[in-house]
């Protein structure tokens, strides 16, 4: 009886330590019941606004929303969009839509996910959170300021910040079919933040590429020519109504746009 005992007890005692080694526990977060707590709160909110009819840039712009929305950042962790989205490619649920390649606009997957990352990069810099890297558009964008795009290319260029606070930060990412919302909480550091682009320089655009066709009978835009533009990104500081410092953080050159117009081919008649 005492053999068999002892067997059972080591059963037992063996099943305690595999239950213990394999047993992990999921943890849980859930979005801040008072977000008006002193401690833990909404400490900043940017909004970007699209339009519905690009159903598949819309689409990336959600698809990429969701990978983010509920994130958790730990005191002291630096937040990796890439790492966070992942590869933009069919796999991952991301579509075919406009993009920013060799400074052209084409079609490519994932286009429309420069803006998530864009509208998260200036709700970061409004909680006054540590940007560790950010890189510009050749392009300009419509829908942010110059200076305060963030672009985004999986392997290539990335966007990451820190949290530098005392209080894990909390990122919720609203996408409708019009507008997309970043709102983080988390600590105060007790000021405020507003951003100043300013425009140093226009750049013309080089002269038209010329086609010519024999379809048709008088000239035609076949795309504008658009100014580059040379600009400069502050990040003011405040307390209350009272400036505590102004701080150049972008300096930026956005490639112009040359036009293509197109031409009825002349036919000389001997």
């Amino acid at each position: 009886m005492t053999y068999f005992k002892s067997r059972v007890m080591r059963f037992l005692i063996l099943l305690f330590f595999l239950t213990a080694f394999l047993y992990k526990p999921q943890i849980c977060y859930a979005t801040p019941k008072k977000t008006t707590d002193k401690n833990f709160t909404l400490i900043s909110s940017f909004s970007t606004e699209y339009s519905a009819n690009q159903k598949e840039r819309v689409h990336n712009l959600k698809r990429a929303s969701s990978k983010i929305d509920g994130y958790f950042l730990d005191i002291g962790e630096e937040f990796s969009f890439n790492d966070v989205v992942g590869i933009r490619n069919k796999a991952n649920g991301f579509l075919p839509a406009t993009i920013i390649k060799d400074g052209k606009f084409s079609e490519g997957i994932g286009g429309g996910v420069c803006q998530v990352s864009t509208t998260l990069y200036n709700a970061v810099l409004l909680a006054g959170l540590t940007v560790t890297e950010c890189h510009a558009h050749s392009l300009r964008v419509s829908y942010v300021k110059p200076s305060f795009d963030a672009m985004v290319s999986y392997g290539y260029a990335d966007l990451k910040f820190i949290n530098d606070r005392a209080l894990p930060l909390y990122i919720r990412i609203y996408a409708s079919d019009t507008k997309i919302t970043v709102k983080i909480y988390g600590e105060s550091d007790g000021y405020q933040y507003k951003r100043v682009s300013e425009k140093v320089k226009e750049i013309t655009p080089p002269p038209p590429d010329i086609i010519y066709s024999n379809e048709i009978e008088q000239e035609e835009i076949l795309s504008n020519a658009k100014n580059g533009l040379i600009s400069n990104g502050y990040l003011v500081k405040y307390k209350g109504d009272k400036i505590i410092e102004k701080t150049l953080i972008r300096k930026d050159k956005y490639l112009p746009i040359k036009g293509v117009i197109i031409k009825p081919e002349i036919i000389e008649e001997n």
